[in-house]
């Protein structure tokens, strides 16, 4: 019983971490850059896109499908937005774009830790 009880509190711990990265990153604003103007943008869209891949391999395309598919969207409005070289309105979608998929993969966890929960639980009864 010791045993289940901490396997929860380390995994509301990892969760908590995880919330807390996504507000730090949230608080994250475009600011002036010494790169070339697309550099930037491109390398917050490859994030963007890491962060969205990490999200699906944590089963946020079932758990937490809503800010996945948000996040798709910024991404996409990112990548539409390179050619018409509006690379701070690309880098302001990509940012909004890595803080849903982080969102979404501290859902999917959380959903799954809760998931977790409720059989320990089933199996204490």
């Amino acid at each position: 019983m010791t045993l289940n009880r901490t396997v929860v509190k380390k995994v509301f711990n990892m969760l908590k971490i995880h919330f807390f990265m996504v507000m730090v990153v949230s608080g994250v604003g475009c600011s002036t850059y010494q790169l070339a103007p697309q550099q930037l943008p491109n390398e917050k869209i490859a994030n963007a896109k890491l962060a969205i891949n990490k999200a699906e391999a944590s089963r946020a395309q079932e758990l937490a499908w809503p800010e996945l598919n948000k996040a798709r969207k910024y991404l996409q409005q990112a990548q539409a937005a390179m050619p018409a070289e509006e690379y701070e309105l690309a880098v302001r979608l990509a940012e909004k774009s890595l803080v849903e998929a982080k969102q979404a993969e501290a859902q999917a966890e959380y959903e799954l830790a809760q998931q977790a929960l409720q059989e320990i639980r089933r199996r204490q009864e």
